[in-house]
């Protein structure tokens, strides 16, 4: 099962829950797409409470493949 860690800076916790079976195989932008259309408004202000910075890993991450390490990064 894969894993998410949510931070939050209002009051200094953070929380690890797994993902969602429909997301558990996504990576990368797919994984940052989802997270954002299901919990961003469309109408958040970019510097708003309400945006997210998402830091995602690619699909492939752990393993020797190359490339693996990349991460994408994205907020809305």
């Amino acid at each position: 099962m894969r894993h998410r860690l949510t931070v939050n800076l209002e009051n200094h916790t953070i929380d690890r829950s797994d993902l969602p079976e429909e997301a558990a195989w996504l990576g990368g932008r797919a994984l940052l797409d989802s997270i954002l259309l299901a919990e961003v408004p469309p109408t958040c202000h970019p510097l708003g409470p309400y945006n997210k910075v998402i830091i995602a890993p690619g699909l492939f991450a752990g393993t020797t493949m190359p490339t693996a390490g990349r991460l994408s990064i994205g907020a809305r």
